[in-house]
C-alpha cells in the first residue's frame, strides 16, 4: 500500500522538542527511544514515497523503444519492469518503518525488562526478514543468524535492553548497507530510462532531419538577412527572407515538442540522481544514528540524532522538487 500523500513529516518538530525536553532531564539511566524512532520513520517514509513518485511519473509517460512510441497502459511498457525492481525495495523501506515503530512501541527502555529485549530482538527479526538479500538462519548452539552478502551476524538471547540495543547495532549496520546497495542499483536503473529515452530521442531520424533543416534554414536566414541589410530595397530579398522566416516557424513547432521531452528527461535524472542520494544518505545517517544509541545505552546519555533530522528535512526538500518536477508527462 503506498504511503498517503498526506504524509508530511510532521514528526520532525516533534522530535527536536522532545529532544531539547530530554536534555532538561536528570537521572535518566538509560536513553528514550522514541525520537530515534520518529526520526528513522520520517527518513523510511520519505525513501518510500519518492520512489512511488519516481515509477508513477515513468509510468504516466510515453516511452520511446526503439522507433516505436510505447503508451503508458501498453504491456511493454518500460515502467513494468521498473515497478517489479523498486517493490522489493520500497518493503525494505517499510521494514525500517515497521522497526522503527516497534522500537517506539517497546515502551519505558529503562527498565531494562527481560521482555523490552525480546521485543526488540523480535522486531530486528522482522526488519531482517522483509530487506530482500538478508535471510535468517539459526546455528548448532540456536542463535539466530543474521546473513547477507557481506557477512554474518550472530545473534543470541538477550536479557536487557542494554545489552539488546548494543547487539541490534551489527545486524542493523548489515541490513543498512544491503539496503543502501539496493538503493544505489534503483538509481541507476531509474537513470537508465531517462538515459535512454534522451538517446532515443535525440537519435530518432525525424528529429535528425528536424535539426538538419532548422540548421540549414538558419544558417540561410543569416545570409538572406545581412542581404536585406545592405539592400533593403531589393523585393526578391525581401520575399525570400519572408519565405524562410515562415520555413523555420514550423519546423520550430514541430521540434519544440521533442525538445521539450528532452529537456524533461534531463530534468528527471537530475532530479531522481538527487532524491536516490538523499536516500542513502538518510540511510547512512540511519545506521550511524542507531550506533550512536547503542553507545548512549552504556554512556547513560542522550542519543544524538541530529544528523538523522538533517537527512529526513533533506530527504523532504527533494521530494519537493521531485513532484514540482513531474506535473507534466513527456511527449515524445
Amino acid at each position: 500500500m503506498p504511503l498517503p500523500p498526506s504524509f508530511r513529516f510532521g514528526r520532525i518538530a516533534s522530535v527536536a522538542f522532545i529532544i531539547g525536553a530530554m536534555a532538561l532531564v536528570t537521572g535518566c539511566q538509560t536513553p528514550d527511544l522514541k525520537p530515534f524512532a520518529a526520526a528513522s520513520a520520517d527518513v523510511a517514509a520519505g525513501i518510500a514515497w519518492g520512489g512511488d513518485l519516481a515509477i508513477r511519473q515513468i509510468a504516466r509517460e510515453p516511452a520511446i523503444v526503439g522507433s516505436a512510441v510505447i503508451a503508458p497502459d501498453e504491456p511493454n511498457h518500460p515502467a513494468r519492469p521498473l515497478a517489479t525492481e523498486w517493490a522489493p525495495r520500497r518493503r525494505a523501506a517499510e521494514a525500517v518503518l515497521a522497526y522503527s515503530g516497534a522500537l517506539a512501541a517497546i515502551g519505558d527502555a529503562s527498565t531494562n525488562r527481560k521482555a523490552n529485549a525480546a521485543a526488540l530482538l523480535d522486531s530486528v527479526k522482522q526488519l531482517a526478514a522483509a530487506v530482500p538479500g538478508v535471510s535468517l538462519g539459526t546455528n548448532a548452539a540456536g542463535n539466530l543468524l543474521i546473513s547477507a552478502a557481506s557477512g554474518v551476524v550472530e545473534l543470541k538471547a538477550w536479557r536487557d535492553m542494554r545489552t539488546a540495543v548494543k547487539n541490534a547495532d551489527a545486524a542493523i549496520a548489515l541490513i543498512a548497507g544491503v539496503i543502501r546497495q539496493d538503493l544505489a542499483s534503483m538509481s541507476n536503473l531509474y537513470a537508465g530510462f531517462h538515459t535512454n529515452q534522451i538517446v532515443q530521442a535525440r537519435t530518432a531520424a525525424e528529429f535528425r532531419q528536424l535539426t538538419r533543416l532548422y540548421d540549414s534554414l538558419r544558417k540561410e536566414q543569416e545570409t538572406k538577412r545581412g542581404l536585406v541589410a545592405g539592400s533593403p530595397a531589393d523585393p526578391i530579398t525581401g520575399t525570400d527572407l519572408t519565405r524562410l522566416d515562415s520555413m523555420l516557424a514550423g519546423v520550430e513547432r514541430d521540434l519544440r515538442p521533442r525538445l521539450a521531452a528532452i529537456a524533461h528527461h534531463r530534468t528527471a535524472l537530475a532530479d531522481g540522481a538527487a532524491f536516490y542520494a538523499a536516500a542513502m544518505a538518510g540511510i547512512d545517517a540511519w545506521a550511524a544514528a542507531h550506533r550512536d544509541l547503542s553507545i548512549a545505552f552504556e554512556q547513560r546519555r542522550t542519543p544524538n540524532i541530529a544528523l538523522l533530522l538533517v537527512r529526513a528535512r533533506e530527504i523532504q526538500a527533494q521530494l519537493q522538487e521531485f513532484k514540482s518536477a513531474q506535473r507534466q508527462p513527456a511527449t515524445p
